[in-house]
């Protein structure tokens, strides 16, 4: 359907006429070279079907400030697919460059979205050969992700770039604070009466988890890359949610943002730093909606059509952000498919974790699984699988591009059935566990004894008992997250006075820690984070619930903090080592949980007061794992406690057949 006056095609993209016609199933869009290893020529391609010229920009530096013309333009020639080329006969390994686009929407210079680099504040894509660039990293060549034995056994902690490292407690060096660097550096400490504390990196080796999930470090837009500093400020800070250039490296987390080439190279080190601690990383990425929507690079390219609207070319807004992209139409899915390929390969990435996952059509996940794990086997691909968006709710084997990735769907035979093993962040054992987001909202660990039953199905790695179809790398247990409230201001806004505070926290963490399944954690959580802060607008202190924007003042890692729970950080080391070294918490797939995992209270998994026992077994050797609500007599459970958050001076100590424990206590034991 084309509206003459306005000429925004909307139903013809998914006409057969135009798939035909116009689909490229091409992956060399973007900037490439003859020969990587000794280029001389280079070669433009854009996709652009509905315009009627596109001019290439080539600029000499991203600094948009002092070189605001460029040094040559070139009119690019249309052919088949609506693919627009232009070949310059010489090496332009690190230009910069642009797209002026005539269409419907006039005449507009945009950045071109399948750019591998970028420069000030993503304004211009950048030209970038790797195998040049690579062979100057130190170490590059010989980088390696840290081996998975048991993918199942995983923890995940999240972090953002800039809050690790931002506060001078870090001990990170002034002008690495905040940075790729700063990540990369060792030896830190914060040191508190003599006594010396880990940070940034060292930090989070140790703790000892396997992954950490870094929120979004592709070029977002929110942030002024020309004033992000080192120093901590409340201003100019955000988590990165608003994508730019999805193909291109944050700016402001690099020594020199006006250097495309600089931010790669920064990156790569921090890559190396944590592979050489045997910590591998996630990817936190946003595919389901852009910064911009009428004024997208996208948009400016082919009108209408990477994002899902009316017929009359209004955006739908199923991301609440301004817009939901089109992950259903062919060019769309391939953007998305072949980015999340690229940083696997270039970038040795281990994961991606797909912020509004619901959003994302069956198919393209599906995709986007098969393509990371034929970069790397053991990637985990996992995602928030709430109900939001434009697409259907139906579970249809025949209408995959149709349908939102929802957690039931992650049960289907097309993912889960066929080995497709993309996950979902498990909500129901988080509203379980603390109660759903909120003040003063309630769970299992403020005394519900109903939120028992919920918490069953997350301990088998499942989201329902309905849904026993699922491998246990589907399910993503947490107790929360970079969203709402920390863990500490959720709970420190509900819990009862009777109940003592820090056995409440760490049963919630052990109840993530000890289930089947992934476990996951947020950055600060192992040491009682809080987001509490003068807030600027009402001039009084808050706990801070959705601080995306706020600055470092809330968002930072204070590790004073570190240094004053100090007791709770070791308990969380504990949990961590114990789900790392015992098999049984990490049972593997279906048959093995379905034969281990045993209910413990004469065939129930809570008794009528709320308390929770199950059993695990593997290799012939059994554990109990207790959840004690208000207090349980445990009889014949004679063994060796591994682990106790009350009594941990009898860690590794024989335990009698009669053992009491009380509110809010853990104990695994070793039968």
């Amino acid at each position: 359907w084309i509206d003459s006056k306005t000429m925004v095609i909307t139903r013809y993209f998914d006409s057969e006429e135009f798939i035909a016609d116009y689909v490229y199933n091409g992956h060399d869009l973007g900037a490439s070279f003859d020969n990587e290893a000794n280029p001389t020529k280079t070669t433009f391609k854009v996709w652009a079907p509905t315009s009627s010229k596109v001019v290439l920009n080539l600029y000499a530096t991203g600094d948009y400030r002092t070189d605001a013309t460029p040094s040559a333009t070139h009119e690019m020639e249309k052919g088949a697919k609506g693919v627009f080329t232009y070949t310059v006969n010489e090496n332009l390994d690190g230009t910069y460059y642009t797209y002026t686009v005539t269409n419907s929407k006039g005449t507009n210079e945009v950045v071109d979205p399948y750019a591998r680099s970028a420069g000030l504040n993503g304004r211009r894509g950048m030209v970038v050969n790797f195998a040049r660039l690579n062979a100057e990293i130190d170490g590059w060549a010989d980088d390696e992700r840290p081996e998975i034995a048991n993918l199942s056994a995983s923890s995940i902690y999240e972090i953002h770039v800039r809050d690790m490292t931002i506060n001078p407690n870090s001990g990170v060096d002034e002008a690495r604070r905040g940075k790729y660097l700063g990540l990369a550096q060792s030896g830190t400490y914060f040191e508190d009466s003599g006594t010396r504390y880990k940070t940034g990196l060292d930090h989070i080796e140790d703790l000892g988890v396997t992954h950490v999930q870094i929120q979004p470090f592709y070029d977002y837009s929110s942030v002024d890359e020309s004033t992000s500093g080192n120093q901590m400020s409340d201003t100019n800070y955000n988590w990165g949610y608003d994508p730019q250039n999805y193909n291109a490296l944050e700016g402001s987390y690099s020594s020199n943002p006006a250097d495309g080439n600089v931010r790669i190279k920064e990156f790569k080190q921090m890559v190396m730093a944590f592979h050489q601690k045997g910590i591998n990383i996630n990817m936190d990425v946003v595919y389901n909606h852009t910064a911009a929507s009428e004024n997208s690079s996208f948009n400016y390219l082919v009108p209408c059509y990477y994002y899902r609207t009316s017929s009359a070319g209004v955006f739908y807004n199923g991301s609440g952000c301004g817009n939901e992209v089109a992950s259903n139409r062919a060019m769309m899915h391939d953007f998305i498919v072949d980015s999340v390929r690229f940083w696997a390969d270039e970038y040795h990435l281990s994961g991606f974790r797909f912020d509004l996952m619901g959003l994302e059509d069956n198919q393209t996940m599906i995709d986007v699984y098969e393509a990371a794990i034929e970069v790397d086997p053991n990637a985990l691909v996992y995602g928030e699988p709430w109900d939001m968006g434009s697409l259907k709710t139906a579970y249809d084997a025949d209408n995959l591009t149709g349908q939102k990735t929802l957690q039931h769907s992650l049960a289907q035979d097309y993912f889960y059935g066929q080995g497709n093993y993309v996950g979902a962040f498990n909500d129901v054992i988080r509203n379980a566990i603390r109660g759903g987001n909120g003040k003063g909202n309630k769970g299992y660990v403020q005394g519900v004894a109903s939120s028992a039953k919920a918490i069953e199905a997350g301990s088998k790695g499942l989201f329902s008992l309905g849904d026993a179809s699922l491998s246990p790398i589907q399910c993503i247990n947490y107790a929360s997250c970079h969203d709402n409230y920390t863990l500490y201001d959720q709970l420190i806004q509900s819990v009862p006075e009777d109940r003592v505070f820090n056995d409440v926290y760490s049963q919630a963490n052990a109840l993530v820690f000890f289930s089947q399944g992934i476990a996951f954690i947020q950055e600060g959580d192992d040491f009682l984070r809080s987001k509490y802060f003068l807030n600027p607008e009402t001039q009084a202190y808050e706990y801070c619930e959705n601080s995306y924007n706020v600055g470092d003042t809330a968002n930072d890692m204070d590790y004073s903090l570190r240094a004053a729970n100090d007791a709770m950080v070791e308990l969380t080391k504990q949990m961590i080592s114990l789900r790392a070294s015992c098999p049984q918490f990490a049972l593997g797939n279906r048959a093995a949980i379905d034969g281990g995992w045993a209910k413990a209270f004469n065939d129930s998994f809570a008794d009528e007061n709320g308390n929770i026992a199950y059993t695990l077994t593997a290799n012939n050797q059994a554990l109990r794992v207790i959840f004690s609500l208000d207090g349980l007599d445990v009889n014949g459970a004679s063994g060796t406690l591994l682990f106790s958050n009350r009594d941990t001076e009898n860690i590794g100590k024989p335990v009698a057949s009669s053992l009491h424990l009380g509110a809010n206590e853990v104990a695994v034991i070793a039968l």
